[in-house]
């Protein structure tokens, strides 16, 4: 997939579907007019012709109302069905930004260890340390940000089928952070998803679809 965001005046956003594709985002100000319109459209077919996606899905909303809407291929590799403008396409990791901000929204402490609002995290292995220094616990804000110290991607392959709850939380003893809470940065599927629970055990609504 891939999206792209302009603020300001305008917006724009693009999908591509691909199931294993990761979600780019680029975010640009500037002033929508016929002559920039066109500048961007041929952008978008040059684009389209040499990444050669399945699809892609692109409106550029300005003031309000969309300033261009443009649908390209297909959507099913299969019976080459062509793509409109109501083609739903999976958002891979804008979710993530959803995630957050009901993560927010909920009100919880981000500086306190996780496992206060996922109890099963007490369960994860930290490296060990040198004479008798304590590993910080990671917190909700080491997974926001992913500084938690987990891996990319847990015991799962999110691309070939949905993961529940159990697929998530059953492999934590052996997954573990790999570093220091806090100490580097680097991209976490699995913390996020892992936030996801939290969504959902301390929603009002306790699920997380219902509750984005």
């Amino acid at each position: 997939s891939a999206s792209a965001s302009a603020s300001a005046s305008a917006s724009a956003s693009a999908s591509a579907s691909a199931s294993d594709a990761e979600t780019e985002t680029a975010t640009v100000t500037a002033p929508i007019t016929p002559e920039g319109l066109a500048r961007i459209e041929k952008k978008i077919d040059a684009w389209f012709m040499k990444e050669k996606p399945p699809s892609l899905a692109v409106v550029i909303v300005a003031n309000g109302r969309p300033a261009l809407t443009k649908v390209m291929g297909v959507r099913d590799i299969a019976t080459k069905k062509p793509a409109t403008e109501h083609t739903q396409y999976r958002i891979a990791s804008i979710t993530k930004t959803f995630t957050a901000e009901a993560i927010l929204d909920l009100g919880l402490d981000l500086d306190k260890p996780a496992e206060t609002y996922l109890p099963e995290l007490a369960k994860v292995q930290y490296p060990a340390t040198p004479g008798t220094a304590k590993m910080p616990r990671f917190t909700l804000r080491h997974m926001m940000n992913h500084t938690s110290g987990f891996p990319r991607n847990g015991d799962y392959d999110y691309t070939k089928k949905e993961i529940r709850e159990r697929g998530l939380l059953d492999p934590l003893w052996k997954i573990g952070v790999q570093w220091a809470p806090g100490s580097r940065w680097a991209y976490s599927n699995y913390a996020v998803s892992l936030l996801g629970i939290v969504v959902a055990r301390h929603a009002p609504e306790k699920n997380y679809r219902d509750t984005i």
